[in-house]
């Protein structure tokens, strides 16, 4: 039973990772494309 119960939390947490880590990653994606044209900006001027 605690192992069940262990096992479920575990995926819920791991669940909870997953849409944080895709929420970082798009994050540090407009980053980089905010940095890309900055330099692009910068390389124009």
């Amino acid at each position: 039973m605690l192992g069940v119960a262990g096992g479920d939390h575990f995926v819920r947490v791991a669940g909870g990772f997953g849409e944080m880590g895709r929420y970082a990653a798009s994050i540090a994606w407009y980053c980089r494309l905010h940095v890309l044209s900055g330099m692009l900006d910068t390389a124009v001027r």
